[in-house]
C-alpha cells in the first residue's frame, strides 16, 4: 500500500492551540516549507510526499524556500520514484489503496485534509482528534512514569517470594535503586504553585502540554522568579496548565520507538539521541536496534555498577511494561487500517538510575527515522541510493540538515 507522507513538523504546536484553523508562526510556516520533502528519508519507493503549504498559506517570495529543500532531497525522490503532490491534488487520488501518514495527526491537519477533498474514511482519527490530542499530552507521560516504577517494585516482591534464582540479594537491591533517584511529574494550573516549586529545588524543568524537540519549555538554571513567572503564565493562559520536573545530571539519552496498529504495540527498536543541557534536540544516533541496545546497557552498568545481566533484564522488562501501558492507554486507537508511530523518551542519570519516562510522542520520531535509514542502508542493494542516504548521517547521527 502506497502512503502519502506529510512532514508537518507544527504538530505539536497544533496540539497545543486545538483549533481547526491553527497557523503557525511564520518561522514554523518556513521551516515547514523548507523541510517538505525531509519524508524522502524514510519513504518508500512509490510513495507521494505532500507539500502542505501549497495553498494553506501564501508566503512572501524570499520566505518561499520549498525549492531549496527539494533540491536536497532530490536524488533520494528521484530513486525511490516518489510524488510531490500539492494539495489541490488530493482531490483527485483513489484512497481505496493509499493510506495517509503525516508526522502527527491533529485537528488543523484533518480539517485540511478534508477541505480539500480527502474522505473521511481515510482520517480514521477524524472522531477521536479530541481524546487522541489529550493522551498525546505530557500528562500521560507521568501517568506511565508512576506505572513503570509501580511494575518493577511489585515484580522485586515477587522475586524475593519466588527466590528466583536468576537475582541474588545483590542484584534485587540493584534493581530496587534503578529508579530511586526520580520524583513525580507535576502539572499544575497555579502560578504560585510554580514559584515554590522553582523556590524549592531551583533548576527544574517548566514544560508545555504540548510541545516538542526542547520547544516549549524552559530551563529555570539561569531565570529569575519573575521570568519563569511570565513564561509559566503564557502557557497557562494559551493551554491550561503547565507541568514540572526536577532537572537531573543526565549522561545519556535514549528511548524506544513502536508502532501502534491493530493488533497492539509493536516494539520497532530502541533509539540514542543527543539534546542540550537545556532539553533542545540536537541529533540522533544512526545504527542497529540491536547494536544501540549494547551501547544503552553498557553505560547503564558503566554508572549504576550493576552486573550486565540486570542491567539486560531492566532493559527486557521497561519494553514490557511500556508494551502493556501502550496498550492499556491508547488502545481505543488501534483502528483497522491505522498506525500509529510512538516513541518514549528516557535518559540514565550520573547516579546510574534510569528514567523510564520523561515523555510519550504519540507521532513519528527522529529515531524512528533514524532506524528506518539504517534498515535501508542495510538492507539496500542500490549503492547509489545507499551513498545518498548516508549523506545526511554525520559520522553516525542523523539531523535535520541545514538548508
Amino acid at each position: 500500500m502506497k502512503k502519502i507522507l506529510i512532514y508537518n513538523l507544527d504538530h505539536d504546536f497544533s496540539l497545543g492551540d486545538n483549533s481547526e484553523n491553527y497557523t503557525p508562526p511564520l518561522p514554523i510556516r518556513k521551516m515547514r516549507n523548507i523541510y517538505a520533502c525531509f519524508p524522502a528519508l524514510y519513504a518508500d519507493n512509490g510513495d507521494y510526499i505532500l507539500y502542505l503549504d501549497s495553498e494553506s498559506c501564501n508566503l512572501p517570495d524570499k520566505e518561499n524556500n520549498f525549492d531549496k529543500g527539494y533540491n536536497v532531497f532530490n536524488n533520494i525522490i528521484v530513486h525511490k520514484n516518489l510524488s510531490i503532490i500539492t494539495l489541490k491534488e488530493l482531490s483527485n487520488i483513489n484512497y481505496s489503496n493509499i493510506r495517509i501518514q503525516p508526522w502527527g495527526w491533529n485537528k488543523a491537519l484533518i480539517s485540511t485534509l478534508k477541505r480539500y477533498g480527502v474522505p473521511e474514511s481515510s482520517l480514521p482519527l477524524h472522531d477521536k482528534i479530541a481524546s487522541f490530542r489529550e493522551a498525546s499530552s505530557r500528562l500521560t507521560s507521568s501517568r506511565l512514569l508512576r506505572e513503570i516504577i509501580s511494575n518493577f517494585e511489585y515484580t522485586e516482591k515477587n522475586l524475593v517470594k519466588l527466590n528466583s534464582s536468576l537475582f541474588n540479594h545483590s542484584s534485587l537491591q540493584e534493581l530496587k535503586n534503578i529508579f530511586s533517584e526520580f520524583d513525580e511529574i507535576i502539572a499544575t494550573d497555579r502560578i504560585d504553585h510554580v514559584i515554590s516549586f522553582y523556590e524549592t529545588y531551583g533548576n527544574i524543568y517548566v514544560k508545555a502540554p504540548w510541545s516538542s524537540s526542547g520547544r516549549g519549555l524552559i530551563f529555570t538554571d539561569e531565570l529569575n522568579a519573575t521570568q519563569v513567572k511570565q513564561w509559566a503564565s503564557g502557557i497557562i493562559r494559551k493551554q491550561g496548565y503547565v507541568v514540572m520536573e526536577k532537572a537531573y545530571n543526565r549522561v545519556a539519552d535514549f528511548s524506544t520507538e513502536w508502532q501502534l496498529g491493530s493488533i497492539g504495540a509493536e516494539f520497532i527498536g530502541y533509539g540514542m539521541f543527543n539534546v542540550s543541557s537545556r532539553g533542545k534536540y540536537h541529533s540522533s544516533i544512526v545504527d542497529t536496534s540491536d547494536n544501540l541496545k549494547n551501547r544503552i546497557k553498557h553505560l547503564i552498568c558503566k554508572y549504576s555498577g550493576i552486573s550486565e545481566t540486570t542491567s539486560d533484564y531492566v532493559l527486557d522488562m521497561l519494553v514490557i511494561y511500556q508494551q502493556k501501558l501502550i496498550e492499556k492507554y491508547f488502545a481505543e486507537f488501534q483502528l483497522d487500517g491505522l498506525t500509529l508511530p510512538l516513541g518514549i523518551d528516557m535518559f540514565l542519570t550520573e547516579k546510574g538510575c534510569i528514567h523510564p519516562c520523561v515523555e510519550v510522542n504519540l507521532r513519528n520520531t527522529m529515531g524512528h527515522v533514524a532506524l528506518s535509514i539504517q534498515e535501508q542502508i542495510l538492507k539496500c542493494d542500490n549503492m547509489y541510493l545507499n551513498k545518498e542516504l548516508s549523506k545526511f548521517v554525520k559520522g553516525n547521527e542523523l539531523s535535520l540538515p541545514r538548508i
